[in-house]
């Protein structure tokens, strides 16, 4: 078993601060679990990762009835596992024309889960469709704007 930390390690935070695809993991109010692919999400700080995701998928209903929230980060010889409580920072993120909101997740534990002997050899490869590339650009700096441009919120 890994050391667990309680604060993203630099290598976890370099890995949020590039285009990557992350796994987030909430608990449903019956105990089922939702997987989901999100990618935008940053590290505010070693403690703060914002997430943002559609209120309408499973996990966003999750997010909003528990805040239970588990991270995977998978990159070149890294897996991560962070798990930490999200709250509701922004119901609707304005700067897309789509359902979005955005939450804090409060880091709790990090941990790294890589079976013994073995190593990644690179990120989750994904790529955008053709044709939709300037679209994804003007989306992705709408919204990076925002979530740099709003404040954490303080733990209540």
């Amino acid at each position: 078993m890994s050391k667990v930390l309680s604060e993203l390690p630099a290598g976890a935070i370099e890995h949020l601060r590039c285009p990557n695809v992350v796994i987030v993991s909430t608990l449903g109010p019956d105990g089922k679990q939702a997987i989901e692919l999100l990618s935008w999400v940053w590290p505010m700080d070693a403690t703060t990762v914002r997430l943002v995701i559609s209120p309408h998928t499973p996990g966003g209903h999750n997010l909003r009835a528990n805040g239970v929230a588990t991270l995977q980060l998978l990159d070149r010889d890294m897996a991560y596992e962070v798990r930490g409580t999200a709250r509701l920072v922004k119901e609707s993120c304005e700067s897309v024309r789509f359902p979005e909101a955005m939450y804090d997740l409060a880091v709790e534990a990090v941990r790294g889960n890589m079976f013994p002997a073995t190593h990644l050899v690179g990120p989750v490869p994904y790529a955008r469709d053709a044709g939709t590339e300037e679209l994804h650009r003007q989306l992705d700096e709408a919204m990076y704007n925002e979530i740099w441009a709003t404040p954490v919120q303080s733990a209540a």
